[in-house]
């Protein structure tokens, strides 16, 4: 994957390229390495760009769960984070694998925490719960008479889209579906701390 030019869907970040000394991210379209190395020190709005010597890098990691990989480094005598999501896991793999092996790092997988995603799930589950007792509200409401209220300001298109679809499943299919929606959630939750990610670090 070295000398390539790798599309991401990270907005800002959607091209990516590593050579054997510089890796460089970058939000223009470039179609060839040179292009995408040329970029380097580029600071612009029209451009941002984000560069990282590989001689820097200090550690490389991420989770199996996801297409996130995280490059920690030292930029102007300072530790630094880079995080970059790609289309799939395998691209992911393979980049990680690659400057791990230009760089001479060591390779250790371990089980990730419990808690972290173990949280992260349960907020979801309890924002799913309030999302299923307010569409039935909305049916029920609805159902007994009561006009569906019109939303307005941010997110007012999927405010209402969901109140029409409240009302067209009416109070009892509403419920099941917000029903169905938070066992699934649970689920997920009660899978995922039974069978926890690795997580991959390379240093």
């Amino acid at each position: 994957m070295k000398n390539q030019i790798i599309k991401t869907p990270t907005k800002g970040k959607e091209y990516f390229g590593f050579n054997d000394t510089d890796i460089v991210v970058s939000g223009k379209k470039h179609d060839s390495m040179d292009s995408l190395l040329g970029s380097i020190g580029t600071k612009s709005i029209l451009e941002p760009t984000t560069h990282i010597q590989i001689e820097n890098i200090s550690q490389i990691k991420y989770n199996e769960n996801g297409a996130l990989l995280t490059i920690n480094h030292k930029s102007d005598d300072k530790n630094k984070k880079f995080g970059l999501s790609f289309s799939n896991s395998n691209i992911r793999n393979e980049v990680a694998e690659n400057i791990s092996q230009i760089k001479g790092m060591t390779k250790s997988v371990t089980s990730e925490s419990k808690m972290k995603p173990l949280l992260i799930n349960l907020f979801f589950i309890l924002i799913g719960l309030m999302l299923a007792v307010a569409l039935t509200g909305i049916a029920y409401e609805t159902n007994n008479g009561g006009e569906i209220q019109e939303f307005s300001g941010r997110r007012s298109g999927t405010k209402n889209l969901l109140a029409k679809i409240a009302t067209a499943l009416g109070p009892i299919g509403a419920g099941i579906v917000g029903g169905l929606v938070v066992l699934y959630l649970i689920w997920r939750t009660i899978k995922r701390w039974k069978n926890p990610a690795n997580e991959v670090i390379f240093s």
